[in-house]
């Protein structure tokens, strides 16, 4: 059995939101494979994925982002043959650009206050997370909050589709091939909008406000 949490905050004024990108992916996951969301322990909803042969959890936490961890917590006091290598935590990163993705198999929260709460909720950073660029390097002097609780631009739209197609396909990657295959795959050079090409691993600094 495997877990993929999408974080994000619950509500209609948030669903498009830049900090809901997680959410986004799982939409693009359950869309693809007819899955439905349903309300679970009132602290999160959850749409089963058969994928393979593995069975597949997908988590929305229903708390705000900074209290995601309690979806965690619940779920795993469900299941309690889970364990760190079961998990993958799917946020945005304010570091990278829109378009980049990166893959890593533990950290720190780097500042992200949703990740930082799942951390303290399963007592460890041993698991796997993927994130994907929401940039804050077109601010234009609004506060770093405003930016990543904005709806993303109709500009942006077309890369925000592609990169959630792009990282749903990581997350089943992720199950069938292993965490070795998804950072061979995503955390390479990708093609942008520009013309230009970056490496999708970005800074260091994991930080997300």
């Amino acid at each position: 059995m495997k877990c993929i949490i999408g974080i994000g905050n619950p509500g209609r004024k948030y669903e498009k939101n830049r900090h809901n990108v997680g959410w986004m992916v799982l939409d693009r996951v359950a869309s693809a494979h007819q899955l439905r969301f349903s309300k679970r322990a009132g602290t999160y909803a959850a749409a089963v994925w058969p994928c393979g042969s593995e069975k597949v959890f997908l988590l929305k936490p229903t708390s705000f982002v900074n209290r995601s961890g309690d979806a965690v917590r619940a779920f795993c006091s469900e299941h309690s043959d889970v364990t760190f290598a079961d998990l993958l935590v799917v946020l945005d990163d304010v570091n990278l650009a829109l378009g980049r993705m990166r893959f890593r198999t533990q950290g720190s929260s780097g500042g992200h206050h949703g990740l930082e709460s799942v951390i303290e909720a399963a007592g460890s950073g041993r698991f796997a997370r993927l994130r994907l660029g929401i940039g804050a390097e077109n601010l234009a002097g609004r506060e770093l909050t405003s930016h990543v609780l904005g709806d993303f631009g109709a500009e942006e739209l077309p890369l925000v589709r592609s990169v959630t197609d792009r990282a749903a396909k990581a997350c089943e990657d992720w199950i069938t091939k292993g965490s070795e295959a998804v950072m061979r795959l995503y955390n390479v050079k990708v093609q942008h909008a520009s013309g230009s090409s970056q490496k999708s691993g970005g800074k260091k600094n994991e930080s997300n406000g």
